[in-house]
């Protein structure tokens, strides 16, 4: 016997184990925005149009996985700030976004990649993020998994599956004022 999906507007009918496949890539499901500023939650099939419209300056196609986070340097008694959000950077592979993003949270650093798509999308990729002081050779490196665009980002930023880097770690890394954190995706 076939089923109807759940999601609002989607005509998709088929037995229930493949439903249920179905359901968490539906393209009709609601997802939070990946701008980890933004608290709307979208239709995964309106994501492109949403960050046209809403962020149509806070959102970044880029040719590399590299996002560059702006630190204030301890050595000048500058508070070192205890929230950041950087803006959304959108990375293409054969047709596949993904989303580099960095936040920090309470004084902790928090680096993961999202992909356009669902749990299983996302089970098929891993990333590693890297942030290095070149002058001084310190480094951090993580290596997980690619999160789904479904994952929230407070929920996200509960697993282990992210770089973390603290205030001591940020300082350590700091170069001029600024911490370059490299990222790879790959099957």
């Amino acid at each position: 016997m076939e089923l109807s999906c759940r999601r609002p507007r989607c005509q998709v009918e088929m037995i229930k184990d493949k439903l249920l496949e179905h359901e968490d890539e539906c393209e009709f499901r609601t997802v939070p925005c990946p701008n980890t500023t933004c608290k709307k939650k979208i239709l995964f099939k309106q994501l492109e149009a949403h960050f046209k419209i809403v962020h149509q300056n806070k959102c970044f196609k880029v040719e590399k996985l590299l996002v560059q986070a702006e630190i204030y340097e301890a050595r000048f008694g500058t508070k070192l700030e205890p929230n950041i959000d950087y803006d959304l950077r959108v990375w293409e592979n054969n047709k596949v976004q993904f989303y580099p993003q960095c936040v920090k949270r309470n004084g902790v650093w928090y680096v993961w990649v999202k992909i356009k798509g669902g749990p299983s999308l996302a089970s098929q990729w891993k990333f590693s993020a890297k942030a290095e002081n070149e002058t001084t050779g310190y480094s951090m490196e993580f290596t997980g998994s690619v999160h789904p665009v479904d994952l929230e980002t407070d929920r996200l930023m509960e697993t282990d599956d992210l770089l973390k880097m603290s205030n001591k770690n940020e300082v350590k890394l700091g170069n001029a004022g600024r911490i370059w954190i490299k990222f790879k995706v790959f099957k």
